[in-house]
């Protein structure tokens, strides 16, 4: 199966005090092409501070983002997609998105994880962390031998030829993509390497 190789931007987990700030950042990202898709990943921030920030992104650019938490915003704006993780494991009872676009993704940290997730069918991509050793979290590092990972891949490639794709997250910076489609992943995520454009003046 031949599918676009995903660039994914995380937010930085700190919000930025200003919320013109980081909505400009992100249109940034995704309009110059630097990144595919964005997860607005803050999960100390209160509804109101994200909804302060999705007021201020047009349709298109809100088609593009997932949201890891306050996930009833979905409700309000064009938003196009979760993230499940520990904190919020599923969507809401009353989910409906309406679209076949909408996308569901879901984090792992181990192949038996991703293999099990692979095997539901009801996400569009699954991020695999740490691939590398992290950029922002400090003593996080990576877990994965890059001849396993490779075997693993492949082997999930063709045992589950619909799976979803999966993302690989952890330490990644644009210079390690192509070591990333070599291993034989479908998409790069970056959290740590996209920090400063989170935090420079407009």
């Amino acid at each position: 199966m031949n599918r676009q190789f995903l660039k994914i931007g995380f937010t930085p987990s700190a919000i930025n005090p200003d919320p013109a700030g980081e909505a400009a950042a992100i249109s940034r990202l995704l309009e110059s092409g630097i990144i595919d898709l964005l997860h607005l990943r803050h999960p100390e921030a209160t509804r109101s501070d994200m909804a302060k920030i999705l007021t201020l992104l047009d349709p298109p650019i809100l088609s593009r983002i997932a949201i890891h938490d306050h996930f009833r915003l979905i409700e309000e704006y064009p938003i196009g997609g979760l993230h499940l993780n520990s904190r919020n494991p599923e969507p809401p009872t009353t989910f409906a998105s309406g679209s076949e676009s909408f996308r569901i993704s879901k984090s792992c940290h181990s192949f038996a994880e991703l293999r099990e997730c692979a095997l539901r069918g009801k996400y569009t991509y699954l991020t695999l962390s740490p691939i590398f050793d992290s950029i922002s979290k400090t003593g996080y590092f990576s877990k994965f031998d890059p001849d396993e990972l490779t075997a693993q891949l492949k082997t999930l490639r063709s045992e589950i030829p619909s799976r979803p794709q999966i993302i690989a997250l952890g330490g990644v910076t644009p210079d390690r993509i192509p070591m990333l489609k070599a291993f034989g992943f479908d998409g790069a995520a970056m959290l740590g390497s996209l920090a400063p454009h989170f935090f420079c003046p407009r």
